[in-house]
């Protein structure tokens, strides 16, 4: 059977994950490894209560930033060059 993995923005609002966690269960249902990623609280719960898999947030250091997104993203401080729209 195939695996699924579903990932949603870890909020604590319930939005994404009721539709989601059914669709899920069907899946879990037919046979289909599946697991969730959202450790909110709240949604956790939720798909706990489905009987599916929820991962952990992996505990390693997040990258550090190549800086000033915002400058980064106005092609500033970088030798990338931004496309001229005339």
């Amino acid at each position: 059977m195939a695996k699924f993995l579903f990932t949603m923005l870890p909020a604590n609002d319930l939005g994404l994950p009721t539709r989601l966690v059914p669709i899920a269960r069907a899946l879990a249902d037919r046979g289909h490894d599946v697991a969730v990623f959202n450790p909110a609280p709240v949604p956790a719960k939720l798909i706990e209560d489905a009987g599916l898999k929820n991962l952990p947030v992996p505990l390693r250091p997040m990258p550090d930033s190549p800086g000033d997104l915002a400058q980064v993203s106005l092609g500033r401080g970088t030798n990338v060059r931004r496309p001229v729209c005339r």
